[in-house]
Parts: structure tokens; C-alpha cells; sequence
């Protein structure tokens, strides 16, 4: 699966919040995200909605709080969320403000799609719940590349045929 985001892997927190609703709405998604030692909510629904505009003003990072909040409402690492955060600021700034460098926002350690969106605590998992799921993510794994491998095939296929010379067609007589 290809995110639409800045590389082939990386989402922007709005990317990341879509793909991590799983049929919950924005307020449900902000109630999980929890509260601080206060019981003050982390993230409300209606800071959740703003957050989760692919169009969002990305000039600053959100704050440390928030992100703790959403890590944990999407269930997913600190180092995602803010991974995200990295590449929803630099799309902004490649996009409105071209003068600014953002080349030290750019992530060069990729990691899968599948990686950013394994949920936490899947390190916890013992050898048995390890071997009934390695078997389907092996399977998706060759399914990917099998993929892969036919949708090269079809392009160079199609490459060929675009350089070959037209075939001519058989003249016709009529006697």
C-alpha cells in the first residue's frame, strides 16, 4: 500500500488519523486519546478535527501533550506521531513557504507503513501469538511483491509495444 504522503511509507498526522479511525469518529478518537493527571482531555474533538485537516497551517509542531494524546488514542509510537508531524510541516512548507529549507525535516530512516501502524504493546506478544500472525503477514508480503512483479512485467510489456514498429497490414486483392 502506497500512502499518499510526502515518500512511499511516511504519512502526515492527518494520513495517520484517517487510516487509524477504524469506524471511530473524531470525538470517540479524542476521548481515547485520554486525559492528563488533571483529567484535563489531551486532545478534544474539536482540536482533533483541526489536527486531522490534510490543509491544516503546519508552521509549528503541536504540542508535546497532544502528541502524547494522539500516540496513545491512535495506538500507535511517540516516534510515529512525531514522524508525522515531520512530514505534515515540511509538505506545508515545500508548499507555502518554498524559501525555507526544510531538509532537516526530512526522515531518511523509512520504515514500513505496516511498522508505523503496528499498534503498541506488540512487544509484549509471546511466541504463540507471534506464530499465528507471521504466517499472514508473510502472505501479505509475497502478495505485495508478487504484485510488484507483474506490474513491472505489464509496463515493460507495454514499453515494448510502444517502440515496436506498426505492423503493416496485408494488402487485399480482389480478382
Amino acid at each position: 500500500m502506497t500512502a499518499p504522503g510526502t515518500s512511499s511509507t511516511g504519512m502526515t498526522v492527518a494520513e495517520l488519523i484517517e487510516a487509524s479511525l477504524r469506524g471511530r469518529t473524531y470525538a470517540r478518537l479524542a476521548q481515547d486519546c485520554g486525559t492528563d493527571l488533571a483529567g484535563v482531555p489531551l486532545v478534544t474533538a474539536t482540536n482533533m478535527r483541526e489536527i486531522a485537516k490534510p490543509e491544516r497551517d503546519w508552521k509549528n509542531f503541536i504540542d508535546p501533550p497532544t502528541m502524547v494524546g494522539l500516540a496513545r488514542g491512535l495506538s500507535v509510537s511517540f516516534r510515529v506521531v512525531l514522524h508525522a508531524q515531520a512530514r505534515s510541516i515540511a509538505q506545508w512548507y515545500a508548499a507555502n513557504r518554498p524559501d525555507v529549507d526544510v531538509t532537516p525535516l526530512e526522515l531518511r530512516e523509512e520504515e514500513s507503513l505496516f511498522f508505523a501502524l503496528l499498534p503498541t504493546g506488540t512487544g509484549t506478544m509471546g511466541r504463540d501469538e507471534l506464530d499465528a500472525v507471521l504466517p499472514v503477514v508473510r502472505l501479505g508480503i509475497e502478495a505485495a511483491r508478487l504484485r510488484e512483479q507483474a506490474a513491472a512485467a505489464q509496463e515493460a510489456a507495454q514499453d515494448r509495444a510502444d517502440e515496436a514498429p506498426p505492423k503493416r497490414r496485408a494488402r487485399r486483392t480482389d480478382k
